[in-house]
């Protein structure tokens, strides 16, 4: 805590000791607080290590936090819709051209090999689909892939 002026500042008016007093516990039980909200350490003989992580990867076990992959894996959202499975995906600083799909009925492989991204993922579709269907666009580092569901008609019939 700070050295506040009205801290240093001797009165002799009872009242105003007295709210002194109540707001310098209510300032020091609001930072107890928000120290163990917040992680931060209540005295200052405790110390905390800070971790941090690659963002999109998920963790490898026995690989050091100084080796990451190369490939990445992108942000996915699977949409199960009446008609269509919608995927979306977070490819950021990657041209449309740059992107290989590859899909069979139940699932769609997304992967891109450029200089400077890489991304990999295969994803498993909540429903059967027709790959000839398919459709995707790029747009803004988003990429959305619409592919028609299989009908009971045509699942039947196999």
């Amino acid at each position: 805590m700070s050295d506040r002026w009205w801290r240093r500042r001797k009165r002799s008016d009872q009242w105003f000791n007295e709210f002194l007093d109540q707001t310098l516990r209510t300032e020091k039980d609001l930072d107890e607080m928000l120290g163990r909200v917040f992680g931060k350490p209540a005295d200052k003989g405790r110390t905390r290590k800070r971790c941090s992580s690659q963002f999109g990867n998920p963790p490898i076990p026995n690989q050091s936090d100084s080796c990451i992959g190369e490939e990445n894996e992108p942000l996915i959202d699977v949409f199960d819709e009446e008609v269509n499975v919608v995927i979306v995906a977070e490819m950021l600083g990657v041209d449309k051209d740059s992107i290989d799909l590859y899909a069979t009925e139940d699932k769609l492989m997304v992967s891109v090999d450029s200089p400077e991204r890489k991304y990999h993922k295969e994803i498993k579709l909540p429903a059967r689909v027709d790959v000839k269907s398919s459709t995707s666009k790029l747009k803004n580092g988003v990429l959305e892939v619409r592919l028609k569901k299989l009908s009971e008609k045509l699942l039947i019939g196999q």
